[in-house]
């Protein structure tokens, strides 16, 4: 059922892996016909009708994207005027900065 929804996303897996009881081995490879012959080849060895090992795709999740957090004005009246123009000047464009990286970011749907 994950594997349906992480398809639809459009992610790709970036392995493969064997899965099964009593697993002795790493089985993993980037080349899913590899792992597909292993699999094959231990069901082999078992009971004959049970398949007791499959070829699982392993996924890497995107990066999450960082905003920062939103700065708060500085109590100007404590500070010398000039020093006041640039801290307000520097926490107007850091939070001008943040609404326009939360605007463009994709919207994500929970799943």
């Amino acid at each position: 059922m994950i594997a349906g929804v992480i398809a639809s996303c459009g992610a790709e897996p970036v392995l493969y892996a064997m899965q099964g009881v009593n697993l002795d081995t790493d089985a993993v490879s980037t080349c899913k016909n590899v792992v597909d012959g292993w699999v094959d080849e231990w069901n082999q060895e078992r009971k004959t009708g049970v398949a007791e090992y499959k070829t699982i795709p392993l996924y890497t999740a995107p990066p999450a994207p960082v905003v920062p957090d939103e700065k708060p004005m500085p109590e100007a009246s404590k500070m010398h005027a000039i020093d006041a123009v640039a801290a307000i000047a520097e926490v107007r464009g850091w939070n001008a900065c943040r609404a326009a990286m939360l605007k463009t970011a994709p919207k994500q749907e929970n799943f």
